[in-house]
C-alpha cells in the first residue's frame, strides 16, 4: 500500500479548496474586518 492519495481524494480535496475559497470571498464581501482571511488563503 501506498501513501499517496487516490485521485477521487484529491479530486475531494481539491473541491473542498475551491469551496473554501468561495466561502472566504464571500465572507470577505460582507466583512471587511475578515480581509486576512483572503491573504492567508492566497499565500
Amino acid at each position: 500500500m501506498t501513501s499517496l492519495p487516490s485521485h477521487a481524494e484529491v479530486q475531494r480535496l481539491h473541491a473542498y479548496s475551491q469551496a473554501s475559497n468561495y466561502l472566504c470571498a464571500g465572507m470577505l464581501a460582507r466583512v471587511p474586518r475578515l480581509r486576512h482571511c483572503g491573504a492567508a488563503v492566497r499565500e
